[in-house]
């Protein structure tokens, strides 16, 4: 491969946010030692690597030539310093993603819309007719819904140059890195394997299934009540086939709780229909309740933004505040289903009410995981107002846990 402008300017921009990185851990290291052993090795590297084309005819080239920036500096680094260790490796290698304008270049991308996916799988043809272990051969799929889809790989070009620089042991560290890349992205990787593992001896095939990760338009749609939901991240990590039950199983409850699918409810709906179809498929697919139960609800309380409430109970003025506007949320964030009585009579340091109704017990209950689900949400009150600044948060009851209101 001849070593052209852009192959340079991408191993000095990349050279110097990964440096910078490990500098941050090891600050004796000579930076300018490293970059220049490294250089050195990078031609090497890519002189003695067949060409895969150009940059504007292969959307792969540019991951081959960053891996040969990852490895080169990973190979100056143990002759100058010793072998560098995994974690370290890992951090260096997604510091290439927080380089500015390569930020900025992912959050822009509008990934899943028609027009992007229709020039991204005329790149991919483009690139699938280079004949080249060091390519990229690439299967697109679209996925169950129109923002997912769904990518295998057969070849992988940095399969092929970690075999023969004797990276193997590394190259998963770098596969990691696509996460990252999803993330930037806003959508959400699952991946059943990778290339370098091998089954009966044989390479298996690469499979990913990316969906959006950031909220979607407020809509009763099985996605997104998903992605605006608690439960995007777990989402994320079940498989293809997983996901595809459970948007089945929301579109049916959807339709089953039409009555109360209104404008108010939609915040709630977003957690409680995704948990019954979540659950329910996890068992299906060989969990056990248990085991679905450690999984929703680690996730769910994750989700939970409880120092943002603590911050603002620093405030003065946070209690008088609360006054105002949870009366509000309340009538606009709850619909059918709900029963509040207010005190208006409280005095200033005082604040309280009760829920007569709630819909998560009518819901939970309906379907026959009210005593699994129901404590569940009523403790997310507890994480996320159990630890405010001089401001205590009581509850003496529940309706999900039996009570005659909350």
């Amino acid at each position: 491969m001849r070593i052209g402008l852009i192959d340079r300017a991408m191993f000095a921009v990349m050279a110097s946010a990964c440096i910078k990185e490990l500098r941050k851990e090891h600050d004796d290291w000579n930076g300018r030692a490293i970059r220049k052993n490294a250089r050195s090795r990078f031609s090497k590297m890519l002189k003695e690597t067949p060409s895969i084309g150009s940059y504007s005819n292969n959307c792969w080239k540019k991951n081959l030539v960053g891996g040969a920036v990852w490895f080169s500096l990973y190979e100056a680094v143990e002759e100058l310093y010793g072998k560098m260790s995994d974690g370290l490796y890992g951090k260096m290698c997604n510091a290439t993603y927080a380089i500015p304008f390569m930020a900025r270049k992912y959050a822009s991308t509008p990934f899943f819309t028609e027009k992007y996916q229709d020039a991204y799988i005329h790149k991919i043809d483009n690139a699938n007719r280079i004949r080249s272990e060091y390519n990229w051969t690439t299967h697109y799929e679209k996925g169950p819904t129109p923002d997912s889809l769904r990518i295998r790989f057969t070849t992988c070009g940095l399969c092929a140059l970690a075999t023969r620089t004797g990276h193997r042991d590394i190259l998963p560290i770098m596969c990691r890195t696509d996460y990252t890349v999803a993330d930037a992205l806003g959508t959400c990787l699952h991946r059943d394997k990778t290339l370098l593992r091998k089954r009966n001896g044989r390479r298996s095939t690469r499979k990913e299934h990316l969906i959006p990760s950031k909220p979607m338009k407020k809509e009763y749609k099985p996605l997104n009540l998903v992605m605006n939901g608690r439960y995007a991240v777990l989402y994320g990590k079940l498989s293809p086939e997983e996901q595809e039950a459970v948007l089945q199983r929301v579109e049916a409850l959807i339709e089953a709780e039409k009555d109360y699918t209104d404008k108010g409810n939609f915040g709630h709906f977003c957690n409680i229909l995704p948990t019954i179809a979540i659950d329910e498929v996890l068992q299906r697919h060989g969990k056990s309740a248990d085991e679905a139960f450690e999984l929703i609800s680690t996730h769910m309380w994750a989700a939970l933004t409880p120092k943002a409430y603590q911050k603002l109970s620093r405030l003065p003025f946070f209690l008088p505040l609360m006054r105002k506007v949870i009366p509000l949320g309340f009538k606009y964030g709850s619909g059918k289903g709900w029963k509040y009585v207010w005190h208006p009579e409280d005095p200033k340091e005082y604040y309280h009410f009760e829920t007569l109704e709630c819909l998560y017990r009518y819901e939970f209950g309906k379907y026959g995981v009210l005593e699994r689900f129901g404590p569940m949400f009523c403790r997310s009150d507890i994480i996320n107002y159990g630890s405010l600044h001089n401001i205590d948060f009581k509850r003496t009851q529940t309706l999900c846990q039996g009570g005659d209101c909350c």
